[in-house]
């Protein structure tokens, strides 16, 4: 069994006069949103084989912030801060997932929109749909989707047969956690 956890960033803010896109801090509404999906990982004891994150701050301080009581290390072997990751297209995400070493249980990718509702929706795109397993039509910001394919193989994964198991946000994360 493989599972993939989705990411968004958590909201940052918006000021373009001081800080480049690229460098744009969380805001306070931000890092609550972070606190919340924390404590859904550890509830739910989550915690990835790999993790792939953007090299955008926003995506950094994300997965600072909801694996803080997990005393993560960004330089840990597992964490991969991936350039190319900030403004990566649909084809570059599917290429990371479908070479990630078969040794490999679970990945987590944070990154941004509008990718990762396309990487999500592609994904799932040959499953059966039932009530969790739809289309997205948006990710909201610190939200996460969590995939499972029973596969052992990620090449596999391209067939696009997973299931989204849940997407959580941090508006519902009390009444997801239950």
């Amino acid at each position: 069994m493989k599972k993939i956890y989705l990411v968004r960033h958590a909201e940052s803010v918006w000021d373009s006069s001081t800080f480049l896109d690229k460098d744009r801090m969380l805001s306070i509404s931000g890092i609550q949103d972070c606190k919340e999906l924390s404590n859904y990982l550890s509830v739910k004891n989550i915690f990835p084989d790999i993790i792939y994150c953007s090299s955008a701050r926003r995506c950094i301080d994300t997965l600072e912030l909801i694996f803080q009581d997990r005393d993560i290390n960004l330089d840990n072997k597992i964490i991969k801060i991936e350039n190319n990751l900030y403004g990566a297209d649909l084809p570059f995400l599917l290429n990371l997932i479908s070479y990630t070493s078969d040794l490999t249980h679970s990945l987590m990718i944070v990154n941004h929109e509008p990718v990762l509702t396309q990487l999500t929706n592609q994904l799932i795109r040959n499953s059966k749909e039932d009530d969790k397993n739809k289309p997205l039509d948006k990710f909201s910001t610190c939200g996460m989707a969590i995939l499972e394919h029973e596969s052992e193989n990620w090449e596999r994964i391209n067939s696009y047969d997973m299931r989204l198991i849940n997407f959580v946000k941090p508006n519902n994360l009390a009444t997801s956690i239950l």
